[in-house]
């Protein structure tokens, strides 16, 4: 059930981040983007949220802490 809920994090995360950087960048990209690229960057983004993730979980961090090591 834990991993469930961290799987699901590191989704939620990654997908976020996708959004919130791709959308940002390229606001219209230069070619049109396939499904396959866009979920293979999303899982790319889920890669890194997870790292920073589990170095928050693993250190305990909290608060700003936490902010600054996410």
């Amino acid at each position: 059930m834990i991993a469930l809920r961290y799987l699901i994090a590191v989704l939620a995360f990654g997908v976020i981040a996708d959004w919130a950087s791709e959308t940002f960048f390229w606001s219209t990209p230069p070619t049109p983007v396939l499904l396959w690229e866009r979920l293979l960057t999303m899982l790319a983004y889920s890669a890194c949220a997870g790292v920073a993730l589990s170095a928050v979980l693993g250190t305990g961090a909290s608060g700003l802490r936490a902010l600054c090591l996410g």
